[in-house]
């Protein structure tokens, strides 16, 4: 586990690493309010699993990425990850996405689907909810104390949250640390995206968290039937919306899943390929 620090969009950004540099790369993008670190222990189990790179940055505004709240917006977001996804060629990735940064990779992997193998949404809205800018109301004054613990309230399901989880302290831990513009500016973009088009040339999964009260199921099977024609979907009980803190095995078992789908895909069209050039 460590990281580097690469420039994406013009600005400064620290992108946590883990693994080798394998045949498979992960991309992984975070929620609003937290960073590249959240995927650590998702991180681990993958590795026992398969011989990969994970590669999670700490989007804009987030983390060690300081940059300006002007320039949070999820397309600018987006260019972001599709810079970092190209810097990977020839290899394409296997892109991962939770809440906020579901959104993200929505947006990135419909630019350019030729970079892609896979693509992986977590807690993912189907479309914008212009209310949820609120929620970056009062911070620049009552500072981000002021909304940890209703955030808290959100993410977690009230078992974990009563156990004093590590996930729940990790997330406490960022929110307090995070520029209080930088968050009312992420509420703001999350309030007004397009939905992105669908994909049709890669494997799409859909999970949901079973007690998810921010982004239920219902909504995540609405984002599936927009993601793509074969989009699959897979609630994990017992979990609320921070799935890959509360229940990373879980969630690197279905990107295992993916990953070895996205495998066989490649494999029966190079069939056909050849099968074809008879």
């Amino acid at each position: 586990m460590g990281g580097f620090n690469t420039v994406l969009g013009g600005f400064p950004t620290w992108v946590h690493c883990h693994g080798s540099d394998g045949e498979d790369v992960v991309v992984a993008l975070h929620s609003l309010g937290l960073d590249g670190a959240s995927f650590d222990s998702v991180a681990k189990r993958l590795l026992t699993q398969r011989r990969l790179l994970v590669l999670a940055p700490d989007l804009r505004g987030h983390g060690r990425s300081r940059a300006p709240a002007a320039s949070i917006d999820l397309d600018a977001l987006a260019d972001d990850v599709v810079e970092l996804a190209r810097r990977q060629h020839p290899r394409r990735v296997h892109l991962f996405g939770t809440s906020m940064g579901s959104v993200v990779a929505r947006l990135a992997a419909a630019r350019d689907p030729r970079l892609l193998k896979s693509v992986t949404l977590a807690a993912s809205p189907p479309y914008a909810a212009p209310a949820v800018a609120r929620r970056g109301d009062g911070v620049l004054v009552d500072g981000m104390a002021s909304v940890i613990n209703d955030t808290l309230a959100r993410w977690f399901s009230p078992h974990v949250r009563e156990i004093d989880d590590p996930g729940v302290r990790y997330a406490a831990r960022t929110l307090i640390d995070m520029d209080p513009r930088a968050w009312a500016a992420s509420w703001e973009a999350m309030s007004r995206f397009t939905t992105p088009a669908a994909l049709s040339h890669v494997p799409v999964a859909c999970i949901a968290g079973a007690l998810d009260e921010s982004t239920p199921p219902a909504a995540v099977q609405q984002t599936a039937g927009l993601a793509g024609p074969h989009a699959s979907m897979v609630v994990i009980p017992g979990a609320g919306h921070q799935i890959n803190l509360e229940q990373p095995e879980a969630v690197a078992d279905v990107l295992c899943q993916v990953i070895e789908r996205s495998e066989q895909i490649c494999h029966d069209r190079d069939e056909g390929a050849d099968i074809g050039s008879h």
